[in-house]
């Protein structure tokens, strides 16, 4: 059977005890540490993706208002009313009017535009739909013909059938974004149409200027494809970044409104305590080893003790009760060696009655052979 040492294993068992709740404890904490960190930043997310949803939305209203508005006039007035509307609406770079044929009878612009009166917009989504009973219609994301800009487009049928457009510059969000920052300077908001097209995009606006679609993003295939919104999510961004945040969706258009920050920059200050709680920890470990190494010494150097001393009383050596009398800080140690003193001196005193009974034995087994010897001469003689 393989033996152990046991001055070892009491060490080992001190050094792990020393250790391992302290592990366990510093594990704990750090995970608890690193939730709340998650925690509170997801419920800085919701809360700044509350607003931008509201801001959105408001947006939608104010156009549609704006539309709401104009329907109430005839086309004549609402020509004279175009000019004033576009100077005066922040949100709306261009308004067109177009007759029941979806010919361009009309425009308003802030910038100069690169199209005729008379151009034929009767094979355009947006026409199609309201001749399909249709009233109101948000077109998706285009480069626009009249600014050349990335544009969205809101129309609606007026009285006998005429068709008011609003344009949009796409600018209006990318402004609505750059208002949210993250801690390392980058717009915490990405907006995204019900297609998966890059509506607003501050840090890369050619993305928007390119309609780049996000389906073939890990944000879109991990979460948004599975409908996790106001969900904390992780995931790579197109440089490869890993990002966290979260997603929600505005109640007009369903557009996607991304909340994202840097991972690692998000938790630097984290890492920065992980980093300084190693080295604590390290510290601590290194104390503890110690602080079991010296409460195993003042423990096995008795026993220690006690094992020379009955290692000396098992190769007959003389003890003295007094020769370790220092190293006995323990009272049981102190009178287990008393007790094998105790039992070194019966053995020994034991030894020498029986030597004296032996010995009596002898001389009394040598007398006897005399007195048979002496009388068998006697008997001879």
């Amino acid at each position: 059977m393989k033996t152990n040492s046991l001055k070892t294993n009491i060490i080992i068992h001190f050094i792990l005890f020393a250790t391992i709740p302290l592990l366990v404890a510093i594990f704990i904490i750090m995970h608890q540490l690193y939730k709340s960190q998650e925690t509170a930043i997801l419920h800085k997310h919701l809360q700044i993706l509350k607003y931008v949803q509201m801001e959105v939305d408001n947006l939608i209203d104010d156009i549609e208002n704006t539309g709401d508005y104009l329907a109430k006039f005839n086309i004549n007035k609402i020509k004279q009313m175009a000019n004033t509307i576009v100077s005066t609406h922040k949100n709306i770079s261009s308004i067109l009017i177009l007759n029941k044929q979806g010919k361009l009878i009309q425009i308003s612009s802030k910038t100069k535009v690169n199209i005729f009166l008379g151009y034929d917009y009767s094979n355009m989504i947006f026409y199609k739909a309201l001749q399909n009973n249709k009233t109101k219609y948000w077109t998706n994301a285009y480069q626009s013909y009249t600014t050349n800009t990335p544009s969205i487009s809101y129309a609606l049928k007026v009285k006998d059938d005429f068709i008011v457009v609003f344009v949009l510059n796409l600018d209006i969000l990318n402004t609505l974004a750059k208002k949210y920052k993250s801690i390392d300077g980058t717009t915490l908001i990405r907006i995204i149409d019900n297609n998966g097209i890059v509506l607003a995009h501050p840090d890369m606006p050619k993305l928007v200027a390119q309609r780049q679609s996000i389906k073939n993003t890990d944000l879109y295939k991990k979460y948004i494809a599975h409908h996790k919104q106001h969900t904390q999510m992780i995931f790579y961004g197109l440089k490869d970044d890993k990002n966290l945040g979260t997603y929600g969706r505005s109640k007009k258009l369903k557009w996607y409104i991304v909340i994202k920050e840097n991972y690692n920059t998000l938790f630097k200050t984290f890492n920065n305590l992980v980093a300084f709680m190693i080295v604590f920890i390290i510290s601590l470990i290194l104390i503890a080893i110690s602080f079991a190494l010296k409460l195993s010494k003042s423990i096995l150097r008795p026993l220690d003790v006690v094992n020379i001393q009955i290692d000396e009383i098992a190769h007959g050596k003389d003890i003295k009760l007094g020769k370790y009398k220092n190293e006995f800080k323990y009272i049981e140690l102190k009178q287990l060696i008393k007790n094998v003193f105790i039992m070194d001196k019966k053995i020994k005193h034991r030894e020498e009655t029986n030597r004296q009974k032996d010995k009596q034995i002898y001389e009394s087994a040598k007398l006897a052979q005399m007195g048979e010897m002496i009388g068998n001469i006697a008997h001879q003689w």
